[in-house]
């Protein structure tokens, strides 16, 4: 069976389709609301209810006392700065003599916030959700962090894989992380290319799939991932 995480991210995809739905219907409480996706979600089971389980929602994905849902650990608020406050800041760490350390190969990794002494992990990222993004949201998330664990080396690394698309990723996130651009621009710029390529299925603001999102992205001359289409009224399938 799926592991506890990949059933959770199962459970919190299936609650963020219904609170859609809701919103598109104009039935939607207009306390039900959040900047990311973990604020919207808790602001929903708040509205209704800790034990609520979607009629909808797969045998396998409902939680109860053997299988509970898995709350998310708290992640800390990181107060947002403009590029005045932000090089005051860059000024006052050299000043001290401050710096980030990067290493390559090693589990150890520094975390760099206002205010911060906690230099073990990198603080986790996240978008804020618009016009059906969930599937481009949850891989980006996971390659943003990916990446941000050192950024040298998984720069090379993704442009290994395609310049066009992971490598321009690789240059997009840089950007990114300078203060260039919002996490949502680089999202944003990604599904208006996604559009070109494909405008029937992944027009822009119209709902797609994560397996959808990560074709292009993982386009390489040795085969890396395999898509398999089974029929659920029969045992045929088509790879």
């Amino acid at each position: 069976g799926a592991s506890g995480a990949l059933r959770q991210e199962f459970r919190e995809l299936e609650l963020l389709d219904e609170i859609t739905g809701l919103r598109f219907e104009g039935t939607l409480p207009s306390n039900v609301s959040g900047l990311t996706r973990n604020e919207l979600i808790a602001a929903y089971q708040k509205y209704r209810g800790e034990t609520y389980v979607s009629q909808h929602m797969h045998v396998a994905l409902r939680w109860n006392k053997a299988t509970p849902w898995l709350a998310p650990e708290p992640i800390p608020d990181i107060p947002s700065t403009n590029r005045a406050d932000r090089h005051k800041n860059l000024k006052r760490k050299t000043f001290h003599d401050e710096a980030l350390s990067i290493r390559r190969g090693t589990a150890k990794r520094n975390r760099l916030l206002n205010g911060s002494n906690n230099v073990d992990s990198v603080a986790p990222i996240g978008l804020v959700w618009q016009n059906n993004s969930c599937a481009y949201d949850c891989v980006l998330t996971i390659l943003c962090q990916v990446w941000r664990e050192d950024v040298d080396l998984w720069s090379n690394m993704f442009a290994e894989v395609n310049t066009d698309w992971m490598g321009r990723l690789s240059n997009m996130l840089r950007r990114y992380t300078a203060g260039l651009t919002s996490f949502e621009n680089v999202r944003d710029e990604l599904r208006r290319k996604y559009a070109i390529l494909d405008p029937v299925h992944m027009q822009y603001g119209l709902f797609t799939y994560v397996g959808k999102v990560l074709q292009p992205l993982f386009l390489n001359d040795r085969p890396v991932r395999s898509l398999i289409i089974v029929c659920s009224r029969s045992q045929c399938g088509l790879e």
